[in-house]
C-alpha cells in the first residue's frame, strides 16, 4: 500500500506540474521531460500525504493501509472518546489495537505497551510529524499531542511494517 500511495504522489506531482504556471515547470517540462519536471515541482511546492485524498466510497485508497472505513470505524473525534492503542506488553509482534483512528487537532493519543520491545516511530504522512523516535525507548504508555491537521503514520521500530504499523488521520 506504500506503493500506491508513493503512485500516487508522483502521479499527482506530474499532473500538477504539468498544468503549473510556473516558468520553472514550464521550461523543465519543454527542456527536461518529466524527471525533471518532478525537480522543478519539488521546489514550487511540497507534496504531502494530505494531497492525496482519501475517497470515502473507494475502500482501495489508503495510508499505511488505512481506509476511509477504516479511519470511520474508529473515529475518537468526539470530546469524550478514549484515544487509546494498545500492543503487546512481550517480545511478540503484534498489530496494534486500533491500527487506524481518527481524531480531531489538539486532541492527544495514548500508546499502552512495552516500548522496550516495540520502540514508537513515524511511518510516512506529513511532517513534522508530533510521533518522534524515543533513543531510549523505555516505559509502558506514550501520549502524543496532535495540534495540526494531516496524516500521521507510527510503527514498531523493531518490527515494521507489515507486523506493527498504522496511521492517525487528524481533521480540523
Amino acid at each position: 500500500m506504500r506503493i500506491l500511495l508513493a503512485s500516487v504522489v508522483l502521479a499527482c506531482t506530474i499532473a500538477c506540474s504539468t498544468t503549473s504556471s510556473s516558468p520553472s515547470a514550464d521550461a523543465s517540462v519543454a527542456d527536461g521531460g518529466v524527471d525533471a519536471t518532478v525537480d522543478a515541482m519539488a521546489q514550487d511546492d511540497v507534496i504531502s500525504s494530505t494531497d492525496v485524498l482519501l475517497d470515502p466510497l473507494d475502500d482501495a485508497t489508503s495510508f499505511n493501509d488505512c481506509t476511509p472505513f477504516d479511519f470511520a470505524s474508529n473515529d475518537h473525534t468526539a470530546a469524550a472518546d478514549p484515544r487509546t492503542i494498545t500492543f503487546p506488553f512481550d517480545v511478540s509482534p503484534a498489530q496494534y489495537q486500533p491500527r487506524c483512528m481518527k481524531i480531531r487537532a489538539g486532541q492527544t493519543v495514548t500508546w499502552r505497551g512495552d516500548f522496550r520491545f516495540h520502540p514508537l516511530s513515524p511511518a510516512g504522512g506529513d511532517v513534522p510529524s508530533p510521533i518522534t523516535i524515543d533513543p531510549m525507548p523505555s516505559g509502558t504508555e506514550r501520549k502524543v499531542a496532535f495540534p495540526n491537521t494531516g496524516f500521521y503514520g507510527f510503527e514498531c521500530a523493531t518490527h515494521e511494517a507489515p507486523a506493527m504499523y498504522g496511521a492517525i488521520l487528524v481533521v480540523p
